[in-house]
């Protein structure tokens, strides 16, 4: 049976070891995703509805990446995603394999190219965490993207302030 994931200040812990954030960015053009993916505008909140059924709010002007996180010492893992599209549609995208740290900015568009995450295209994420060989995974989630004034009313918990392009790391040295 997959360990039950667990919600932090940081994001998602979706197997032992493997932690997950959700960064988000301006909507690209077109919604295609680039690689390596944009500085992030903040990180956003996710919020718990039932057994591994989590709530991501998301604005119509926004995307995000997902941040990928594998704990020293863990055995690599393979992230498996099914996107749920708002016209009904699924689709499988290739599993991602997780080492170390990475970013995931999107999934292989039957048109080429790499479809971003953004409410136009996903209306639910499914996430599973499986070691290489392993029958089951040790992890899974399913993450439905709602507006700022829907996650308000499901969780309780505030909405993320709105999108600020000016936000994000821009190279600045610290003193």
């Amino acid at each position: 049976m997959a360990a039950a994931p667990r919600l932090d200040d940081t994001g998602l812990r979706l197997a032992p070891g493997l932690h997950l954030s959700f960064q988000r960015y301006a909507r690209p053009q077109g919604d295609v995703s680039c690689e390596p993916p944009p500085a992030s505008l903040g990180l956003l909140p996710l919020a718990e509805t039932g057994s591994n059924e989590l709530l991501l709010p998301l604005a119509q002007d926004e995307a995000f990446w997902i941040g990928l996180a594998l704990a020293p010492g863990t055995p690599p893992l393979r992230l498996e995603l099914s996107v749920h599209r708002p016209d009904g549609g699924s689709e499988a995208a290739p599993p991602v394999a997780v080492a170390g740290f990475g970013t995931l900015a999107g999934w292989p568009s039957a048109q080429g190219g790499q479809q971003a995450f953004t409410r136009a295209t996903v209306s639910r994420l499914q996430l599973a965490a499986r070691r290489e060989g392993a029958d089951r995974p040790e992890g899974e989630a399913t993450l439905q993207l709602v507006d700022y004034e829907r996650f308000m009313q499901a969780s309780g918990r505030p909405a993320p302030a709105p999108l600020d392009p000016r936000a994000g790391y821009r190279g600045w040295r610290l003193p």
